[in-house]
């Protein structure tokens, strides 16, 4: 671990593994969602109460709230979570907000849309810039 006056660096094998901006007040704790990604993908219930996921973007909230009504969304939106490392998060705010715009129409128009956006493709209708 490395402290600097402004950040956190955490250090694994030479390699640069997570930075926070460094908390200057006492028992002040600072949460990164992104960094428990792989922990939702094993155990999707941290989703329901875990204080990291406070802090998710507008679109990703109204997703979770939607999700975690339903019996296994919590693991839908653990997918979900895990396609922001490997697509980046402002492509999948896009699909997330075309999901949730098509969300009144068929099921299958809103898993089409995901399932393009997830492929690189940018769905019709999209206003969003990646």
């Amino acid at each position: 671990m490395r402290l600097y006056p402004d950040r956190v660096v955490i250090i694994d094998d030479h390699t640069v593994v997570a930075e926070h901006v460094r908390a200057s007040d006492r028992d002040h704790i600072v949460y990164d969602w992104q960094h428990y990604v792989p922990l939702v993908q094993r155990k999707p219930g941290a989703l329901r109460n875990g204080a990291p996921f406070a802090d998710l973007p507008d679109s990703l909230q109204r997703l979770r709230q939607a999700l975690i009504r339903r019996p296994g969304g919590d693991r839908v939106m653990a997918q979900v979570l895990a396609a922001v490392p490997t697509f980046g998060l402002e492509a999948v705010l896009v699909a997330i907000d075309l999901v949730l715009q098509t969300a009144g129409q068929a099921r299958s128009t809103s898993s089409m849309c995901w399932r393009d956006c997830t492929r690189g493709r940018r769905p019709s209708g999209s206003t969003r810039r990646w």
